[in-house]
């Protein structure tokens, strides 16, 4: 679906919320007219679909279930049984639930296990001696080689993923979403977010004495864990696909420290990979965490 139908959505939403009229974005009769108004004639055949959407009642169900994951599989069968495209329908519904709910876990077919060939057993000869197993270095005694731009590899208790590397110092990010929490009560500036009091007190403490004097203070935000900025998630990475983070196995979206496109909005990057300049609600508590670093070679 086109982004910029989605951010029209977005902000419908945000309007009926801010307007207590949530309701009427729920059922096609009453969301038709705001549709039009807000599209401006545009988006056609994604207004039409979305409408179809609401006749059947998805976003109704989405709204206002208590079992949101099982909710939404419902939901793509009621879709794909109006005889809707099943991925044009899984991924609206993982819409809905984004705008209306904060879910931002996707709705995947599940995969069959694949069984595994039987391994047959060989004999082996009795040995005399019994081996003992390798001693394991501790994170003490581990030689720490250098790491090549877009390699990953272990720093404390994450594994992260090298986004430059400048002279003796590299840019990293961790590898996963490491937490999910709201960016602020209601700022989107980030100076003063609750994610970056996370980053700055309890994250960095996590690091031993020996780990936090390999990181450097960063030269933008004067701190030592920081979120990327939308011109940073744009140039280290080539394309969306990179850019992918999963929470708990599944793909989904993590804020950045930019601003979004109101007061009440921060940037943040989709769970496909795309930037939302216009961002989410600062309240939203579904937003990942990704903490970056410059780390000492």
């Amino acid at each position: 679906m086109d982004k910029k139908f989605i951010d029209i959505l977005q902000q419908l939403v945000k309007d009926l919320n801010t307007g207590g009229k949530i309701d009427k974005f729920l059922t096609k009769t009453s969301c038709k007219s705001y549709l039009d108004d807000y599209t401006k004639g545009d988006f056609k055949n994604e207004k039409s679909f979305f409408l179809r959407v609401l006749e059947v009642g998805v976003a109704k169900e989405i709204y206002t279930t208590d079992d949101l994951a099982n909710c939404k599989k419902k939901q793509v069968r009621v879709l794909v049984e109006a005889y809707n495209p099943k991925e044009a329908s899984i991924e609206i519904v993982d819409i809905l639930a984004f705008l209306l709910r904060g879910d931002t876990t996707k709705t995947v077919k599940q995969q069959e296990k694949k069984e595994e060939a039987p391994v047959k057993q060989l004999e082996k000869k009795e040995e005399t001696s019994v081996k003992q197993p390798p001693v394991q270095p501790s994170t003490n005694d581990i030689i720490f080689i250098k790491p090549k731009e877009g390699s990953d590899f272990t720093f404390g208790s994450y594994k992260w993923l090298v986004l430059k590397t400048q002279n003796d110092r590299a840019l990293i990010i961790t590898q996963d979403i490491i937490k999910q929490m709201r960016f602020h009560a209601s700022s989107n500036v980030y100076s003063n977010s609750e994610v970056r009091n996370y980053l700055i007190n309890d994250f960095y403490n996590s690091f031993n004495n020996k780990e936090k004097k390999r990181i450097l203070q960063d030269t933008e935000t004067k701190d030592k864990i920081f979120l990327l900025s939308v011109e940073q998630a744009n140039y280290y990475y080539a394309n969306d696909t990179k850019r992918v983070a999963r929470y708990n196995g599944s793909a989904c979206f993590w804020w950045l420290r930019s601003p979004g496109g109101s007061s009440g909005y921060a940037s943040y990057v989709f769970y496909d990979g795309d930037i939302y300049l216009r961002g989410f609600y600062v309240y939203g508590g579904s937003g990942g965490v990704r903490p970056a670093l410059w780390l000492n070679l």
